[in-house]
């Protein structure tokens, strides 16, 4: 595990492929102010689901105070695909994370299932 990020640290640039044919790299194709980068473990974990959605309910308010709001798991692109489609979900979904991602944000990386990036 890398180096954990505090409130206020600058975010290191790591790229994300998302579902819709784009590839994001933040911080500097960040759109509004402030982003919100939510790891979840995957398709496969009813709580992420569940926060997703309510991320996705409380979007409207996110985007009046300039925050963009991405998520992302080492699911692959079909898998992350489902999960959009199962929660109605219009904010930008990157797939296919890698142990080096997590590290990079300080994120804690759990070997079980295959590895995934836990909840950050």
């Amino acid at each position: 595990m890398g180096e954990k990020l505090l409130q206020g640290d600058r975010l290191p640039k790591v790229a994300f492929q998302l579902l819709d044919g784009r590839t994001i790299t933040l911080p500097d194709d960040a759109p509004t102010r402030y982003t919100a980068l939510l790891f979840y473990r995957g398709h496969w974990w009813p709580y992420c689901n569940r926060q997703l959605a309510e991320w996705e309910a409380n979007k409207s308010a996110l985007e009046e105070l300039d925050v963009t709001t991405y998520a992302v798991s080492v699911d692959t692109k079909e898998l992350a695909q489902k999960v959009v489609d199962n929660n109605k979900l219009t904010f930008p979904m990157a797939y296919a994370a890698t142990k080096a991602d997590g590290d990079l944000l300080g994120s804690w990386w759990s070997e079980d299932r295959g590895g995934y990036i836990q909840p950050t």
